[in-house]
């Protein structure tokens, strides 16, 4: 009993020396703390005046000495007040020489709220306030341009319903709140890549097959078809990219055709359209012969209905029809014509965080075009014609003419 007693003594006086030594330590690193600040100012007090240009220290000097009429020529509303602004104003003209060329966050621009100080809206960002003012108003056009065709199309540019559309050629960005309809032969890989970047960067490295990999990366959080997915619909960005319709057709035709990248589609033209070729004849479909395919199996009625029971592929499938402007309006509507300025658009409305070089090495190609015209030169003027009845509503909607195609045939 004894032995107990004592070791419980012994325990308590060890437990009130590590109190005792604990205090002091705390008391010790108090004195410490209190030093250090100390010290600190006196740094600050000796170097705070090497911080300010020339310029700031005279109105510094002018607010010390009370001088009531210099601060008003600083500025109509006093200028500068205290230390703390004319310190401010120097960090902001800092950050300002300091920052890069980025693209502008228009969200956090603002005019400056008092008189006298200098705007923040530099030279370029009031370019690129002016360059949004005018794609904006392009869009705008664009829209009311596809609104009066649905109109005067009645029904027949419509499915019905948001429930019927193929909302399988939307792409959705959900960390950007963006969505794309994908037109095949109008810049699709190229995006894809760009909305992959953008989301998933890194991914499509590692893949072999692009655009199966991007169809499973950017996808709604839901079903398409839910209601959910079509509730983001209406608060998401939604963006559209086409082209003259029949330049579209030649670059697929070179692309798939002429290659015979789609080599039974090819030998079933040339079997239907081709009457006792030669042993010499080439083994790919003539341009004629592929826009007699086209003719016979599209429907010429403007319903999006008939031109889905008639698609043989997506990329000569009317754009009107595969993203069916008509029952979702598009935000962004881009052109192949002016793809160097719908680019740059998208990439800092979407804030994408992609170079400006990106959108920099875009120009609207003409070459395309050029070998459209060169093209429909060797057909018949009445095939051009027929062909032009069923991509009719895509010249309409999108602002396209067919008279340049019209010449007569050589």
């Amino acid at each position: 009993m004894r032995f107990y007693t004592r070791r419980n003594i012994k325990g308590l006086l060890y437990l009130i020396a590590g109190l005792f030594t604990f205090k002091l330590v705390i008391e010790r690193s108090d004195s410490d703390n209190q030093k250090r600040r100390a010290s600190a100012r006196e740094v600050f007090n000796e170097v705070q005046p090497d911080l300010l240009e020339q310029d700031q220290q005279l109105l510094l000097q002018a607010h010390n000495k009370g001088n009531a009429d210099e601060n008003k020529d600083i500025g109509e509303n006093g200028g500068i007040r205290d230390l703390e602004e004319i310190v401010e104003s120097y960090e902001y003209k800092e950050e300002e020489e300091e920052g890069g060329d980025g693209p502008v966050d228009f969200d956090i621009v603002q005019a400056p709220k008092e008189a006298g100080v200098q705007s923040p809206l530099d030279e370029k960002i009031q370019k690129d306030l002016d360059f949004f003012e005018e794609r904006e108003k392009v869009y705008r056009e664009r829209r009311e341009r596809v609104q009066q065709v649905c109109t005067d199309l009645g029904g027949a540019g419509s499915y019905g319903s948001l429930n019927n559309c193929p909302l399988k050629r939307l792409r959705w960005l959900v960390s950007h709140k963006m969505l794309m309809c994908f037109n095949a032969k109008v810049g699709t890989s190229t995006w894809m890549q760009y909305l992959m970047e953008a989301g998933f960067p890194g991914v499509l490295k590692n893949s072999p097959h692009w655009h199966y990999t991007a169809e499973r990366y950017l996808k709604p959080p839901q079903k398409r078809h839910s209601e959910t997915s079509k509730d983001l619909m209406k608060t998401f960005g939604k963006v559209v990219i086409v082209r003259d319709p029949f330049a579209r057709i030649v670059s697929a035709y070179i692309d798939k055709i002429s290659t015979r990248s789609f080599a039974k589609l090819c030998r079933y033209i040339i079997s239907k359209y081709r009457s006792n070729p030669p042993d010499n004849a080439p083994k790919q479909p003539s341009f004629e012969e592929f826009v007699r395919f086209l003719v016979d199996h599209t429907s010429s009625s403007d319903s999006v209905w008939k031109k889905l029971e008639t698609r043989t592929d997506r990329h000569w499938f009317p754009f009107y029809a595969n993203c069916f402007p008509c029952d979702l309006q598009y935000d962004v509507i881009a052109t192949m014509d002016t793809i160097h300025e719908d680019t740059r658009y998208i990439m800092q409305k979407y804030k994408l965080g992609l170079s400006d070089s990106i959108w920099g090495n875009h120009r609207a190609s003409t070459s395309s075009e050029d070998k459209a015209l060169a093209l429909f030169k060797t057909i018949p003027r009445n095939l051009t014609l027929a062909l032009y009845q069923r991509n009719r509503i895509d010249f309409l909607m999108f602002g396209y003419s067919v008279e340049k195609y019209l010449s007569p045939s050589s």
